[in-house]
């Protein structure tokens, strides 16, 4: 619900429109501008008057694209096309005035000091505003983008005896069409287009890779492992010795302690 401030017996004859409430629907990264700037045919505006009831469906698009040489863009959450457009056409104004507005904010400018600066920025700012040119500018387009279309489902006068007017928002389905660019051919089938041609022009496997890694390794690592297996082989020889020796000595303990017990048999 939506209130105006005039009164109901103001005489709107003198006024160049009737007055009411500009609306514009678009994505919350996207800071309203009234300049024809990149990105701004993805706003969509309605008008209401007073006393109107107006319903208005909706309908939402989800872009998601592929960030390339060619057409960078740009990933971040809250950075909008639109913005960065309209910082671009401040910053050639104020170059081409010396100066800047109140309402210019972001450009790295002095503001003008004298009603002639200040009248040359607002002339300057006036003939590109009426103007269906856009300044070119190094903006990325957003790699994430929403748009929204509005279809007026009615439109009829609010008896309501006050300034009013009603405005209905709402989605008509829960379904957001989503549209997204992938690779036709990435890395992961470059890589696999490779390995498939080498296989059938060398007739290479899975197996046949793997004896050829490790003829590699033996190549160029084999006088170490050889080394290593030597090493390894002494000292289980040594240690079978040193068993051998222990079993030896037990044994010839054992058939001592026998003999002296016989000879004390025979003995008694």
């Amino acid at each position: 619900m939506l209130t105006h401030h005039i009164n109901s017996g103001t005489n709107t004859d003198m006024m160049e429109e009737n007055p009411g409430w500009h609306i514009y629907i678009h994505d919350y990264r996207h800071n309203f501008t009234e300049l024809n700037v990149k990105g701004s045919a993805r706003t969509e505006y309605i008008f209401a008057e007073i006393d109107e009831d107006i319903e208005i469906k909706l309908q939402s698009q989800q872009f998601k694209n592929i960030e390339s040489r060619d057409a960078p863009c740009s990933s971040s959450i809250n950075y909008s096309d639109m913005e960065c457009a309209e910082l671009c056409v401040f910053q050639d104004l104020a170059t081409e005035s010396n100066c800047t507005g109140p309402w210019m904010n972001g450009v790295a400018q002095n503001p003008c000091n004298n009603s002639k600066s200040m009248r040359n920025l607002i002339k300057n700012y006036g003939v590109y505003y009426d103007s269906e040119e856009d300044i070119e500018c190094d903006c990325k387009r957003p790699c994430d983008a929403r748009i929204y279309s509005t279809f007026i489902q009615s439109r009829k006068t609010l008896h309501s005896g006050q300034r009013y007017t009603q405005i209905w928002v709402y989605y008509s389905t829960k379904l957001v069409t989503m549209i997204e660019e992938r690779l036709s051919y990435d890395t992961t089938q470059f890589i696999a287009d490779i390995g498939g041609s080498l296989g059938f022009l060398l007739g290479l496997s899975v197996l046949g890779l793997i004896g050829i890694l490790e003829h590699l390794t033996l190549f160029f690592c084999g006088g170490l492992i050889k080394k290593q297996l030597k090493h390894e082989k002494q000292l289980q020889d040594e240690a079978e010795r040193q068993s051998q020796r222990s079993d030896t000595t037990d044994t010839t303990l054992d058939m001592s302690t026998i003999s002296k017990d016989n000879e004390k048999c025979m003995k008694f």
